[in-house]
């Protein structure tokens, strides 16, 4: 089963600035997703969708399995859609390398998740023989009316 795992990790936040490259337990965020993947021989390849040349630079430096793949400024819009830039990378790998049974996404501002994790979503996927999207979500604590809303 050939597995296509897609790192979507656009520059030009708004609200937080360079984000990707802020440190979290002196680490910048985008190196814990980069890292986990490494340690993963379940995907075929990993692609890092960027419009970050210094993210491109630190992919081709530091994670050389990994394919930084450059994208377009109009993939780069605050009014891009998180799955037009999957489909994008989707139909790129199928010109460029071949077709995928199925694809993982992640994004660098989750950088909380675990190996476990991700090889339960795995195993979810591969169970369900591919006919379902998987999610990881985390169960909440408390009552949704007593959590703080972010507007």
């Amino acid at each position: 089963m050939k597995i296509l795992a897609i790192v979507i990790a656009r520059k030009g936040s708004k609200r937080l600035k360079n984000k990707h490259h802020l440190l979290l337990n002196k680490k910048k965020i985008i190196c814990h997703t980069l890292d986990l993947l490494k340690q993963f021989k379940n995907f075929e390849d990993v692609i890092v969708s960027t419009n970050d040349k210094e993210i491109i630079r630190l992919t081709i430096k530091k994670y050389s399995k990994f394919i930084p793949l450059q994208r377009s400024e109009k993939l780069s819009a605050d009014s891009i859609k998180p799955y037009q830039v999957i489909r994008h990378v989707f139909k790129w790998y199928k010109n460029k390398i071949g077709d995928v049974d199925g694809i993982f996404v992640f994004q660098p501002t989750l950088p909380l998740r675990t190996k476990s994790t991700i090889n339960n979503l795995i195993n979810v996927f591969k169970k369900n023989n591919m006919k379902k999207s998987v999610i990881s979500v985390t169960l909440a604590k408390e009552h949704p009316e007593w959590m703080l809303k972010i507007k």
